[in-house]
């Protein structure tokens, strides 16, 4: 299909080159509901939804409907909710293979309340993912490899959920991301919210990490609590001080960000036309590149921030410049707040909305 800039997009791009590592759980959506209710007392919702979900499933589940296949890797409990994983990323088209069952524990939970304004909150049972370790995670790897090339042929890993992963803290993520930068993986990395509060010695250890990853993608909440800093400009330029390359910093609503100290690498692998993913001009000479966000009726915001990190991720792959990576994850993460079911849009969809909007 031929844009209207005369670019081809990629709707589809055989093989596992991305592997998606971090929590594969499930959310219980109750929706919506914007006072909560007191101790003692009942509150009614009209919409309820147990989806696949997860920093890492929510990931996942848009990357299969963008096309890419993601490598799947981590683990479900034992029990229907674990069936329920794996089988709905398998009919999206993900590879769950690299998806384990950790015997005897239940599948992890979150209780997502979702305000009118599609605001939400979360309380989350942990269950499985409290047994996930570098273990665990070496063994799902060396599993998806046993019915096709596996992680031998991933380019790009994305390691979301971390605070949710007690098992595999600071020590065994990065002794991770050590093996998979000796393998010449392109690292992308989102702590996702700490809830214990980011004491110092938290933030320390996440900014030790960063060192090892090339592409870091917090949300603005995230990143003022790494830094100090209020201003998106002033976090993102505080966080490149540790992240080996782009920092992409997620503003919600008013859009994203991209910055990177000096001149940006190209990170993206050859496109179909042979081009190499290459940074915006702004972006070479040291300044932040921000592209407004989309306007949107949000329904449901939850996994909107993890489908933004899928739509970075098919940018790169495809080969594209970061404006236009941004606008085509801005696209993607304001449909998925937007619909009540489907919420995941294949590529051509994106595309066409993308479209729309700019000719408005």
């Amino acid at each position: 299909m031929q844009e209207a800039a005369g670019h081809t997009t990629s709707w589809h791009i055989p093989g596992a080159v991305v592997e998606v590592v971090g929590n594969y759980n499930i959310d219980l959506v109750m929706a919506h509901l914007d006072d909560l209710p007191a101790w003692g007392t009942e509150a009614t919702v009209t919409y309820m939804d147990p989806r696949t979900a997860g920093a890492a499933g929510y990931s996942a589940m848009a990357l299969a409907r963008l096309g890419l296949s993601p490598l799947c890797i981590g683990t479900v409990g034992d029990d229907a909710y674990g069936r329920q994983i794996r089988d709905e990323l398998a009919s999206a088209g993900a590879i769950v293979d690299g998806l384990l069952t950790t015997p005897g524990v239940k599948t992890g939970l979150g209780v997502a309340l979702v305000r009118s304004d599609g605001q939400r909150a979360f309380v989350t049972y942990t269950g499985h993912l409290d047994y996930l370790d570098v273990d665990s995670i070496l063994a799902a790897e060396a599993a998806a490899g046993t019915r096709g090339p596996g992680f031998a042929a991933t380019r790009y890993v994305l390691l979301t959920g971390y605070f949710l992963l007690p098992a595999l803290g600071y020590e065994g993520t990065r002794l991770l991301l050590e093996r998979w930068k000796s393998a010449g993986k392109t690292i992308l990395f989102d702590t996702g919210w700490d809830p214990k509060g980011w004491d110092g010695k938290t933030v320390a250890e996440v900014k030790s990490l960063l060192q090892l990853v090339d592409i870091f993608l917090p949300n603005e909440d995230e990143g003022r609590a790494l830094t100090g800093e209020e201003e998106p400009e002033g976090i993102a330029r505080a966080l490149a001080e540790s992240v080996a390359g782009p920092v992409v910093l997620k503003l919600g609503p008013r859009g994203s960000l991209v910055f990177t100290r000096g001149e940006a690498p190209a990170l993206g692998e050859a496109s179909t036309q042979g081009q190499a993913s290459k940074p915006p001009e702004a972006l070479m000479r040291g300044k932040p590149l921000y592209i407004p966000g989309i306007p949107a009726s949000a329904f449901d915001t939850t996994g909107a921030g993890d489908s933004f990190n899928a739509g970075v991720i098919y940018g790169l792959v495809n080969g594209w410049p970061w404006a236009r990576i941004l606008r085509f994850a801005n696209q993607l993460g304001a449909i998925v707040i937007s619909q009540r079911a489907n919420r995941f849009p294949t590529a051509g969809e994106v595309e066409c909305k993308l479209g729309r909007a700019q000719a408005e």
